[in-house]
């Protein structure tokens, strides 16, 4: 959920390094012992996430129904800054340096959890 979460933003930008990282839905439990009710409600909850997604993107982007189709069903697709851009995923590509001022010619940045 974290591009509808990013699509949230009034003005979106990223950076030339940045990708956009769609893949499937899916959701584990903890142990091998799970009631046949529980699966049913996990996969209900996690159908309506992924139509929220989809709907949220597909509002937010001009992305055709082929990507979509394929972003939400089992494969992975990873969206470039500029194919993000060309998308409307984002209004910019910027760069900025360790204070978040715009920083032309920055190289790498690293980012850890």
């Amino acid at each position: 959920m974290g591009i509808p979460a990013f699509l949230g933003a009034h003005y979106r930008t990223m950076s030339k390094f940045s990708r956009f990282f769609f893949h499937p839905y899916d959701w584990t439990f903890p142990h091998e012992n799970v009631l046949p009710e529980r699966l049913l409600e996990a996969n209900v909850h996690l159908a309506g996430d992924r139509d929220l997604s989809r709907q949220i993107v597909q509002g937010n982007s001009n992305l055709g129904a082929d990507f979509l189709d394929r972003a939400y069903g089992t494969s992975t697709e990873i969206m470039t800054a500029q194919e993000a851009l060309a998308a409307g995923l984002v209004q910019e590509i910027v760069e900025l340096n360790d204070t978040g001022e715009r920083q032309p010619n920055v190289k790498a940045w690293t980012l850890a959890w």
